[in-house]
């Protein structure tokens, strides 16, 4: 019950390059490759690629920074890479642009509801951005003077919240659109008259 066991493939370089153990102290099973720990099995069944005990069911470590890869292997089938250093994580939609136009996307009961395509842009609810006959939600990166533009669109003309403001005491104000025109509406509309001072 506390032995080790243990499967070697040895080389001109050393008696272990090669090596698959079996500690039977922790009941864990280690694999390793030129010489050194690279995977890690614990008795629960999680499994840690860097050899140290996992956390997680898959738990992926290093130094620097250490990277998922899940790769397309179809020709311009591009990748997603996650890395994590130092505090700070990244979600990288084809970080080699293989694919000429990367896009990441998220999805909830087999449905997108948001993505973020290779200039930038925002799409909440749709896949491009909002113009006529077009809805939903869209911020437009990337504009000249260092602006981004905010899009709301909707697929009816007839007169429709597309924004609403809240603070503690409930709503605020709200704007909507008709077919040919804009309101802006709060609970006092003096801001907006002309020639008040």
């Amino acid at each position: 019950t506390s032995g080790l066991g243990s499967l070697r493939f040895a080389d001109s370089g050393g008696d272990s390059q090669g090596n698959i153990a079996y500690d039977h102290s922790d009941n864990s099973l280690k694999i390793f490759t030129a010489d050194s720990e690279a995977i890690r099995i614990i008795s629960d069944g999680k499994v840690s690629i860097g050899g140290f005990n996992p956390a997680a069911n898959l738990h992926v470590g290093g130094t620097g920074t250490p990277e998922i890869r899940l790769q397309d292997t179809d020709t311009s089938g591009g990748s997603l890479k996650i890395t994590h250093n130092a505090g700070t994580s990244t979600i990288s939609a084809d970080p080699d642009n293989s694919s000429g136009s990367p896009t990441l996307t998220f999805s909830t009961v087999n449905s997108e509801r948001m993505r973020i395509d290779s200039s930038g842009n925002l799409f909440v609810g749709t896949t491009s951005l909002p113009s006529g006959g077009n809805g939903h939600f869209g911020i437009e990166a990337g504009q000249s003077s260092g602006r981004s533009i905010v899009q709301c669109g909707a697929t009816a003309t007839g007169n429709l919240t597309i924004q609403r403001f809240y603070n503690p005491n409930g709503s605020v104000g709200s704007i909507t659109i008709s077919g040919t025109s804009t309101g802006f509406n709060t609970s006092s509309d003096y801001r907006l008259k002309e020639n008040v001072v």
